[in-house]
């Protein structure tokens, strides 16, 4: 027999429509990219959340856990249909708090992030990775 090294990629029905500060790694996870945000930064975000596939109709998408809950707030919308998937917007923000606070992605634990959850058992939970730096007010 022959040994061969594989890589492959699982693809759910949940996803983000990836454009400018949304981004694949090559391992599969989803990541915004805020940057470093000043005292006059943007520290707010939309992106869209897709379902697809034969569960979408019988799905409810909602957020879940969130960390650090105490800088980052993330509220999703009424889904809109787009043909064989459903988009859902969700709006990100980011909370400044006294002092600086970096989650610059530097290992795989220097995230915040958000969770999607589903209600539907065949529809798995997805993380969005945010990094960034955020100045304190």
């Amino acid at each position: 027999f022959v040994l061969a090294p594989v890589k492959a990629r699982i693809v759910g029905p949940l996803g983000f429509i990836l454009r400018g500060k949304l981004t694949e790694s090559s391992g599969g996870a989803f990541v915004y990219d805020f940057g470093r945000i000043g005292p006059e930064g943007s520290s707010t975000a939309k992106t869209f959340v897709v379902l697809k596939g034969s569960e979408r109709d019988n799905t409810n998408l909602s957020v879940g856990e969130i960390s650090p809950d105490d800088v980052i707030t993330a509220t999703l919308g009424k889904s809109l249909g787009r043909g064989s998937m459903k988009l859902y917007p969700l709006q990100i923000e980011l909370k400044p708090g006294k002092e600086l606070i970096e989650r610059l992605g530097k290992d795989k634990d220097d995230y915040g992030w958000i969770w999607i959850e589903s209600d539907n058992p065949k529809v798995a939970k997805l993380r969005l990775r945010l990094k960034f730096a955020l100045e304190g007010r």
